[in-house]
């Protein structure tokens, strides 16, 4: 599924973003250095490219040989990269504001497929829906794995591994560089061990 791998190229917007607590982001008054890491964090990423790319995909295609479930997982998957983006878009203009955070249709998306997130959701907010990411990838790619990809299941689950290993190293050195040069309020970034986590099952 052509639109998966294109919409991978962004979720390392997503791991970015969940290192960082932005309920309580959303409560401190607009701080230029934040701007300017989410600048950084963005930059790179060129989603305004992959969005260009994604419109020249066809997904009706699709909905012709996918079962419901995997086109719903796909839809929430696709919501969750898209909606990380528009947090980082709008944390990197100055004064911009935190409406996004308060819509609440991702929560209602992610808990109809998992009602195990419902208290995650209830205790970290709208932006649990980014700790939730992998999964829908992975239920997604294990739908497809026999039909389209015809590849060994131990095979694939190597390279995921290291991607996702790769992705949320280079996470923590960027952030780590940009906060040891920048002054960076310390109390929006997660503690070690204090990020939210999937429930039992799930992980």
């Amino acid at each position: 599924m052509i639109q998966l791998r294109i919409m991978s190229k962004l979720t390392i917007g997503v791991e970015f973003l969940k290192a960082l607590n932005l309920e309580e982001l959303a409560k401190k008054p607009a701080e230029p250095s934040v701007n300017q890491m989410m600048e950084v964090f963005l930059s790179p990423i060129k989603a305004d490219d992959v969005f260009e790319e994604l419109k020249d995909c066809d997904i009706s295609a699709s909905r012709l040989y996918l079962e419901e479930n995997t086109l719903a997982l796909f839809g929430a998957y696709t919501s969750i990269v898209t909606y990380a983006i528009s947090v980082l878009k709008v944390l990197s203009i100055p004064n911009g504001g935190f409406d996004l955070l308060n819509q609440g249709k991702l929560r209602e998306k992610v808990e109809k497929l998992v009602p195990a997130s419902k208290g995650g959701f209830e205790k970290y907010g709208e932006s649990y829906a980014f700790y939730w990411v992998q999964y829908f990838y992975d239920e997604i790619e294990n739908a497809l794995r026999a039909e389209a990809l015809g590849r060994n299941s131990d095979e694939l689950d190597v390279e995921k591994a290291h991607s996702v290993a790769r992705g949320s190293l280079e996470i923590q050195a960027k952030l780590e560089s940009f906060r040891t040069n920048n002054e960076i309020p310390e109390d929006i970034f997660y503690d070690e061990g204090g990020a939210p986590d999937l429930p039992e099952g799930y992980k």
